[in-house]
């Protein structure tokens, strides 16, 4: 659907109006204490109305979308109106893009959470070291924090220099000597963003893809397993099923989730078939799995 100056004019009003409306409000706050009942617009100051900070997130991204795609179709006091609101909401100067290997093993660093100053923690980075995830998903290198902080998605990492080296992604937990367990963070290094940054802000549609089997596994006694399919999707449509253990993709061993990953994505873009050996019950068997572009998986927008 086509974004016309109608339907443009239509989403401003919605940004405008909803990111005007501090109550009715759902906040997401631990409170210490009395002191600590706060109302939205000073919890979140650039980021109150809409209900909840996810929401009023998505209208100030709606109304830098508009400005973007459609300037020339909103009327003069509309568009005076966005620039207006994201002037005053966003009026904190933005960390400057810092490179993640300025921080050593060791460093302090900051994990910072939104809302305001004490919602950081004061953290170590404590490793480094590539990380893949059971959703395929790799990263070459990731950084790892302690303590973990509570608020850990999307928080900005901090390095020494006072600049953005990482972004928090996951909460995990680490086992120490003696058996004990504690919680630390991982941190996707902000070296991924720049080559990507403009790319995102277009709408992600251009940048590259990977192929996509929608398949979910696990590193178990050196083998990986599958443990889960994405419903219609190519691993789910292909019968693999869980207990299923990978060996080899396209005659090439795997034995862990970034080799199992990184040898699907080899083979091409999206839309390539990918040969799989696998182990089921104690046969061994080949399949193809015709491999997607998993953004054809994802809901749309609903242009209304």
């Amino acid at each position: 659907m086509a974004l016309t100056p109608e339907l443009a004019s239509s989403f401003a009003r919605t940004a405008l109006a909803n990111v005007a409306q501090e109550y009715p409000a759902k906040l997401d706050h631990v409170m210490g204490g009395p002191a600590d009942v706060r109302g939205p617009r000073e919890l979140h100051p650039a980021f109150y109305g809409s209900f909840d900070w996810h929401s009023s997130v998505h209208m100030h991204w709606s109304a830098v979308r508009l400005l973007t795609l459609a300037p020339d179709g909103l009327q003069d006091s509309t568009r005076t109106s966005l620039v207006d609101l994201l002037d005053q909401r966003l009026s904190v100067p933005a960390l400057q893009i810092g490179e993640s290997n300025e921080v050593l093993i060791g460093d302090k660093v900051i994990v910072g959470g939104g809302g305001r100053v004490s919602r950081s923690v004061a953290a170590r980075l404590v490793g480094r070291e590539e990380f893949a995830g059971y959703w395929e998903y790799v990263l070459d290198e990731a950084l790892f924090t302690a303590p973990a902080h509570p608020m850990w998605s999307g928080a900005a990492l901090i390095g020494p220099t006072g600049k953005l080296v990482g972004i928090g992604s996951l909460q995990m937990q680490q086992q120490l000597p003696g058996g004990k367990v504690t919680p630390l963070n991982m941190m996707v290094p902000i070296d991924l963003l720049p080559p990507v940054l403009a790319g995102l802000t277009a709408g992600g549609h251009d940048l590259p893809r990977r192929p996509w089997l929608g398949v979910l596994t696990e590193e178990i006694s050196g083998r990986v397993v599958i443990v889960g399919a994405t419903k219609n999707g190519p691993a789910d449509r292909a019968d693999l099923g869980e207990g299923d253990i990978v060996l080899a993709v396209g005659g090439e061993e795997v034995a862990t989730l970034a080799e199992f990953y990184r040898a699907v994505w080899a083979l091409g873009p999206p839309g390539v078939t990918v040969p799989l050996t696998l182990a089921r019950e104690g046969d061994v068997f080949e399949v193809e799995v015709k491999s997607k572009d998993r953004m054809s998986f994802l809901k749309k927008p609903r242009m209304h």
